[in-house]
């Protein structure tokens, strides 16, 4: 309540004792609380601690946030169904699925309440428009691409963004005020020729979903790099200010928040970088010494603010709230101690004395807005932490109205907490875990992609004569986090784990979340995952090349792939390889890591036994040099290959040949080697080596490691990952320059020339490797999008909108489908053949 209401309440007390005046807070009737989005509930007053009131089953898991209008609680869980709940009894009043069972997962679109009405968007594209008072559908509108992010109230209307970069402005019957087509895709001549930016290969646009804020008839929303201001004219939007990038090329945009005369935006980075920046809300303008904040690695949601203090979340390193005016770091959760670490992925949201977010290891923590230290529990103030029960992630942001505090989870539960009489939670047996669609076959076969680079050989080969462009979006969800590697599949489901550890398996049809977790320990890796066995092993382990945390160990963990349960973990090194997934060969899991003996560098290679984790052997490589990190491997024929060496003269490396249950050497070269990025590739009976860095590509023998040929014309370049290997060629990523060359796989000469070879690397930067098919076809990730080359001329036959992100990982492909992860938007792109549909 505010003074004025309080001195209001206290006077009519005085003067009529029996009388009884009915108290609510502030309804939270749209995501962050209004349509600045700024999470600032500061009439509520809360006294900790809470208790919890009521624990809601809902169907299924819950990723966007709620709403809290008039003593009702609005969700919806990720299949798009909508819930009308008592915030006081926890009864659910109604529940309503507009798209039935046969939909799409991880729905992050938070609903808005107005007018006697709730909106939500869904992935399959529709806009849902339910009446608040009973669930009943008053009408859905189909917008073909996916809606992502909250539905913002303002004006009589409300106001969204689509996947495809488009701005919608609609009246509250569900009736079209005015789109900002910011990409200009609906143009009448694009229309009449046929052309369809989702698949025609052509655009120039970029995907792009974010949330859009409203301050009067101020419009703002982040476009890709752009980050725009409209103003609402009722029937059309006028550009009143545009900055690309604001805060510098490396950096993408995670929300929007409006708080007085400034626009408050959370930027994550890539490599490491990420930070926030705020810029005046007439102009766009800031003075970057005084409106930037740098070195905030990475908030990826939108972020609470109160004045011109800005309370923001970061997926490792907890909330830091940062005040402007003063140009200072109030507090932080972070003390720059492991042991206070916490990983969030979801915004704050403010009552009047406390800051509440919500963490992926399950809890709920409120810390105090007075404070002035680092640490949550510092400087003697006061804090609250409420753990789920069964301890699963939540990205779903909190709402506060009414003295309560409501959440929902990955468990499939609502939590309402408040100071009402405590009720114990209940620990439920349900089986979200469990795969609800069927996996369908879109190419001409079914199969998998179970490691970095399509299997133990490493490829990166697609045999499938029904995976060719052009392709159309399935559809995109939100990560969950950062990447510098791919995802991985087995022949039903995606695994991936982010630079910050979230581990996530989802459908491939529908790109359902069927459980996530997030591991503890290191907060940045860049190795890939492996699927083996029904497991999926994972490496944790600390990075020389971007040392976040240093006193927290390295661990290789084996989980269960139904349910993400530890199945056995084991220490191991440090130095994570970029991308490089653990070998599996002969019911033997291997992975090569640094460890550091008496001042001195070592490369070994680890071994146990898939099932148990029993330990099986070590080897030690001889290598030394500069960059050393984890030696990385292949396996083909019953044998196990791995290769390491550091970088810049003098330096050594070798390539080894192992028997994967003994550990015995079959062989060991030090003629051939790749360092720090480079990845082998096995195929009939030879060992391809890429070259990094700066070393001869090569081709060794498998049987003995004898050197069969070497190409030292390209020592100059910084070739990267893995020789992707075709039916008589290769290619192989330069990192910086020139992109990825057609080689002949029987004596590694070049087709064409070097001043004029056949290019099967899109036009833009990307770091990852290429992904050939056996339709003849090379698939390469970039900034400006997903690239289809043809291998025989270099032609671009298709590309898909670019990412607005840097894109270091590379695509995969399994059931005749693509699947891919940039590395800083946030966004799982899934991709289709249009053929056959």
């Amino acid at each position: 309540m505010t003074i004025r209401n309080r001195v209001i309440q206290i006077v009519v007390m005085a003067l009529f004792p029996c009388t009884v005046i009915p108290v609510h807070g502030t309804d939270w009737s749209q995501f962050m609380c209004n349509a600045q989005h700024n999470g600032d509930a500061q009439e509520e007053q809360l006294d900790l601690p809470l208790h919890l009131n009521a624990q809601v089953e809902l169907d299924d898991a819950v990723l966007s946030s709620p709403v809290i209008v008039k003593g009702r609680i609005y969700v919806v869980d990720q299949m798009g169904t909508a819930y009308g709940v008592d915030l006081k009894t926890g009864r659910i009043a109604w529940k309503t699925a507009p798209e039935g069972s046969d939909t799409f997962g991880s729905n992050t679109s938070s609903p808005c309440i107005a007018q006697g009405k709730v909106f939500y968007g869904t992935i399959a594209g529709n806009l849902h428009i339910l009446n608040a008072g009973d669930g009943t559908v008053i009408k859905s509108i189909e917008f073909d691409w996916p809606i992502m992010d909250a539905i913002t109230y303002a004006n009589d209307s409300v106001y969204f963004q689509t996947l495809n970069g488009v701005v919608h402005c609609l009246d509250m019957d569900g009736h079209t005020r005015w789109v900002w087509d910011h990409y200009n895709l609906n143009r009448e001549s694009e229309i009449t020729n046929g052309q369809n930016p989702r698949t025609d290969g052509k655009s120039s646009a970029y995907f792009s979903s974010g949330v859009v804020s409203v301050s009067g008839n101020r419009v703002v929303t982040t476009i890709a790099d752009d980050l725009i201001c409209l103003k609402d004219l009722k029937t059309r939007a006028q550009l009143i200010w545009k900055r690309k990038e604001p805060l510098g090329k490396v950096y993408c945009m995670s929300g929007i928040a409006i708080s007085g005369e400034y626009v408050y935006v959370p930027c994550p980075g890539k490599d490491g970088e990420g930070g926030v920046i705020r810029l005046k809300l007439l102009d766009g303008t800031s003075v970057k010494r005084q409106d930037t904040l740098l070195g905030q690695w990475a908030s990826v949601e939108s972020a609470a603010v109160r004045g011109e203090t800005m309370y923001f979340g970061r997926q490792s390193f907890g909330v830091t709230a940062y005040d402007f005016g003063a140009g200072r770091i109030q507090w932080s959760t972070f003390s720059d101690k492991s042991s206070s670490l916490i990983p969030v992925l979801s915004a704050p949201a403010l009552s009047a004395d406390y800051c509440f977010f919500t963490t992926t290891q399950g809890e709920l923590i409120a810390a105090s807005l007075s404070s002035q230290s680092r640490g949550l529990d510092a400087g003697g103030t006061k804090s609250f932490r409420f753990m789920t029960p069964h301890g699963k992630a939540i990205t779903s942001s909190p709402a506060i109205s009414d003295g309560n505090v409501c959440f929902g989870c990955d468990d499939g539960f609502l939590y309402v907490l408040g100071s009402d009489t405590p009720i114990e939670p209940v620990r439920s047996k349900r089986t979200l875990h469990q795969r609800q669609s069927r996996t369908t076959v879109r190419g001409q076969r079914s199969y998998d992609w179970p490691s970095a680079y399509g299997g133990s050989a490493n490829t990166n080969f697609v045999q499938d004569s029904g995976l060719k462009p052009p392709f159309r979006l399935r559809y995109a969800v939100r990560s969950g986090g950062l990447f510098k590697h791919p995802v991985c599949a087995t022949h039903d489901d995606l695994y991936y784990v982010t630079l910050g550890g979230l581990v996530v398996c989802r459908e491939q049809d529908t790109g359902r979340m069927r459980w996530r977790r997030k591991l503890p320990g290191q907060v940045w890796t860049r190795s890939t995952l492996l699927c083996a066995e029904g497991k999926v092993f994972i490496s944790r382990m600390f990075s020389l090349r971007y040392p976040m945390v240093k006193d927290l160990p390295s661990m290789f963990v084996c989980l269960n792939d139904e349910t993400g349960e530890t199945v056995w973990e084991e220490s191991i090194g440090i130095g994570d390889r970029l991308r490089a997934s653990p070998v599996y060969a002969e019911g033997v899991v291997a992975y090569g890591s640094l460890y550091r003996e008496g001042g001195t560098d070592v490369q070994k290679v680890n071994a146990w036994d898939a099932m148990s984790g029993e330990s099986l052997w070590t080897i030690q490589l001889r290598s030394s040099g500069t960059m050393l990190n984890g030696p990385s491997g292949c396996a083909g024929d019953g044998t196990m290959f791995f290769t390491g060496g550091g970088e810049a003269d003098p330096r050594e490396g070798e390539t080894i040949g192992i028997v994967p249950r003994t550990g015995e050497i079959l062989w060991r070269t030090n003629k051939a080697y790749a360092s720090q990025t480079g990845t082998p590739s096995y195929r009939e009976g030879r060992i391809y080596l890429p070259g990094a860095y700066k070393l001869p590509i090569s081709c060794l023998s498998a049987q003995k490691g004898e050197i069969i040929w070497q190409q030292d014309s390209v020592v100059g370049r910084w070739h990267v990952e893995t020789c992707a290997l075709g039916s008589d060629y290769f290619a192989v990523n330069n990192k910086y320059e020139g992109g990825a060359w057609r080689w002949n796989l029987a004596d590694g000469s070049i087709v064409g020339s070097l001043d004029d070879p056949v290019q099967l690397w899109g036009s833009s930067h990307g770091c990852g490797a290429v992904v050939l098919t056996s339709e003849g076809y090379a698939l390469s990730a970039t900034l400006e999008g997903i690239f289809a080359v043809s291998c025989e001329t270099g032609d671009v036959i298709w590309k898909s909108p670019g990412f607005g992100s840097w894109a270091c990982p590379h695509p995969i492909a399994t059931n005749g489908r693509i699947y891919y992860c940039p590395q800083v938007n946030g966004t799982f792109y899934c991709f289709e053949p249009v053929s056959g549909l």
